[in-house]
């Protein structure tokens, strides 16, 4: 699909837009990359808010420093946040108005995603945000200047909240992917994806349900505190887990984030050339299986990782091992079929 970007004003303009005082911020230090506390899925690291949580309250220095836990995602706790999805409840939660940005600032409204009844999420020009001020359908975008000035220095840290119930048997499913665009040529001059595959593929994102690229998220499950492996996937309980292990729900059933997910890519110095170059990040997000309230998804803007953000091979830590994701969602395909 073509990208249009006629309707970008001059980048300079960026610079005319200034933040509110006094909004709420989300401050969130995350752990150093181990084998407890990430999982890698293709170009993305993931870290589970409640694992390192429970690990940190065991004292497990893999864990530390980290927190404060939980992150609040309620429509107005994250009313001053960069929001990429938001809940149609939360009408208060948009990106201008000084909360983070000012009117006309280069970035779109969020998304709105459904609830109940409506079990998967795409992206697409009709569902695009009615305040889209960088002129692209279908997709999320900000301009990288302005996201600069948002994160001050920060670490580039997505978090998610998971709306599903509270309980077992409510894998999620996700797949994103971050473009990189030069609005001069209207092409992407990098690009990263969360998925089970590698490397970067076409949008629009792969349909719901019917794409193993996406990534199974469980809702309960228990890690080892030795080697960091997953298992009773999406049927533990906090008695079934091994004597020292730790319990994990990711399927909170409150108003908490569940994930954060970064890229060593996406670093203050990559952004600041790409921000000086004028360019543009575009987000596209997908998802499939929810069974409770609507997903929500933003930028953190004071969040940092301990150390540096070293790519590492896939570990069958936070989220689940691959292998056991895909094969769920081929049974869970053939079960519907």
């Amino acid at each position: 699909m073509p990208i249009n970007y006629s309707l970008r004003l001059p980048a300079l303009f960026v610079g005319l837009f200034m933040f509110a005082f006094g909004v709420q911020a989300t401050v969130l230090t995350l752990p150093p990359v181990n084998v407890v506390t990430t999982s890698t899925y293709n170009d993305f690291q993931v870290q589970s808010l409640d694992l390192n949580n429970a690990c940190l309250l065991a004292g497990d220095p893999r864990c530390m420093p980290g927190g404060p836990y939980p992150v609040k995602s309620s429509p107005g706790q994250i009313a001053g946040e960069a929001v990429i999805l938001a809940s149609p409840s939360g009408g208060q939660v948009q990106n201008f108005n000084g909360s983070p940005f000012a009117n006309g600032a280069l970035a779109d409204n969020p998304f709105l995603t459904p609830s109940g009844s409506v079990s998967n999420f795409m992206m697409s020009s009709a569902n695009q945000p009615a305040v889209s001020n960088l002129g692209v359908t279908g997709t999320w975008e900000i301009d990288i200047g302005l996201l600069n000035s948002y994160l001050k220095g920060n670490q580039l840290v997505f978090l998610y909240q998971n709306s599903q119930p509270g309980n077992n048997n409510t894998i999620l499913y996700l797949w994103g992917q971050v473009n990189i665009i030069n609005p001069v040529t209207q092409t992407s001059v990098a690009c990263y994806e969360l998925s089970t595959l590698t490397g970067c593929h076409p949008e629009p994102a792969p349909s719901p349900g019917n794409d193993s690229s996406y990534v199974g998220a469980p809702g309960v499950y228990c890690v080892s505190k030795v080697t960091g492996v997953a298992y009773q996937i999406d049927t533990a309980t906090k008695n079934s887990c091994l004597t020292g292990d730790y319990f994990v729900n990711d399927n909170l059933g409150a108003a908490d984030a569940e994930y954060a997910v970064f890229n060593s890519a996406l670093d203050a110095a990559n952004l600041a050339a790409w921000g000086k170059d004028g360019y543009i990040m575009s987000v596209n997000m997908a998802y499939d299986n929810n069974q409770g309230g609507a997903e929500q998804l933003w930028i953190c803007d004071q969040c940092n990782l301990t150390g540096s953000t070293v790519t590492t091979t896939p570990e069958p830590g936070t989220l689940a091992l691959m292998g056991i994701a895909i094969l769920m969602m081929a049974l869970r395909r053939k079960s519907g079929s």
